[in-house]
């Protein structure tokens, strides 16, 4: 028997393996996933590191050069967020939900205030792909609008995108729990005066925007999902 002929025979008997226990769970009744349309609420909590802090500043009144520049808020590639949303799925395959996410880096001006912060409105939509069990995978696609600046105040505010790929885990019809692994990318536009909101003078501001002003990161969350209202359309 060849080769190919043995790969054939055992990729056979795998399948076969696996659809006689699928059909062995759903006769016990270890299938426990069921649908219904759902209006949802979800929090999450996860671990985001930067792949680049690139958000560079010149002092009042200096030069911009790469000598002189500072990195004022981002002090550690690494750092958490949490987020909170509510969605409405429509069917098995489609979702669209509204929320708001926070990210928190320490800062590197400990002295002054101790976290960086991104956060923001963002909606979304999830593509499903239905199993016919309690596990299944999902992408997630999203767009927000964000603001940038350390705990105290704001900065400057941009676009932020999200593209991310998880798998849920459905308890109960009302409770369900994902795991989601996430590329994000924020856009700033250039510092402005937290009082009058206009572009900051590098001659008399704190300090002005230098540089590439595009950040971008992975994350990595765990998020409880609670269907707080079936529809039965």
């Amino acid at each position: 028997m060849s080769s190919a002929i043995r790969r054939l025979v055992v990729a056979a008997l795998v399948f076969g393996v696996v659809a006689t226990a699928g059909t062995t769970a759903r006769a016990q009744g270890f299938v426990a996933y069921s649908f219904q349309p759902r209006l949802y609420l979800g929090v999450g909590l996860g671990y985001n590191h930067l792949f680049n802090n690139s958000l560079y500043f010149c002092p009042a009144g200096e030069a911009c050069d790469p000598d002189t520049r500072v990195n004022t808020h981002f002090g550690s590639q690494s750092g958490f967020d949490w987020t909170l949303y509510l969605g409405l799925r429509f069917n098995e395959w489609v979702s669209a939900e509204l929320g708001w996410d926070a990210v928190y880096h320490p800062s590197a001006e400990s002295g002054v205030y101790n976290y960086a912060v991104i956060d923001g409105l963002r909606a979304a939509a999830r593509v499903y792909f239905p199993t016919g069990f309690n596990i299944f995978p999902f992408l997630r696609l999203g767009l927000g609008y964000y603001f940038y600046g350390d705990e105290f105040q704001v900065d400057t505010h941009g676009v932020g995108f999200a593209a991310g790929i998880g798998a849920t885990y459905q308890f109960h019809q009302l409770l369900e729990m994902d795991l989601l692994l996430q590329y994000r990318a924020w856009y700033f536009e250039g510092i402005q005066d937290p009082t009058t909101h206009s572009p900051i003078d590098c001659d008399s501001g704190r300090y002005c925007p230098f540089g590439d002003q595009y950040v971008h990161s992975i994350n990595v969350a765990v998020e409880l999902r609670w269907n707080s209202w079936l529809f039965a359309w």
